[in-house]
């Protein structure tokens, strides 16, 4: 796994799934969910914030 810009507050996020599905993602903090959302736009990912669970899918 590939911890991203090495925040010491962070865990790693999993290894893309092989084939199709769909990934949910609940961070323990907010800061970890406000990391991950940036991370992924940076990317350019396809991903869904639900602000209403506090997940990514």
């Amino acid at each position: 796994m590939t911890q991203v810009n090495g925040c010491g507050r962070c865990q790693t996020l999993p290894e893309p799934p092989e084939g199709p599905g769909r990934l949910f993602l609940w961070p323990p903090l907010g800061h970890s969910l406000g990391k991950l959302v940036a991370h992924l736009r940076e990317a350019g990912g396809a991903y869904q914030l639900r602000t209403d669970a506090h997940c990514v899918v």
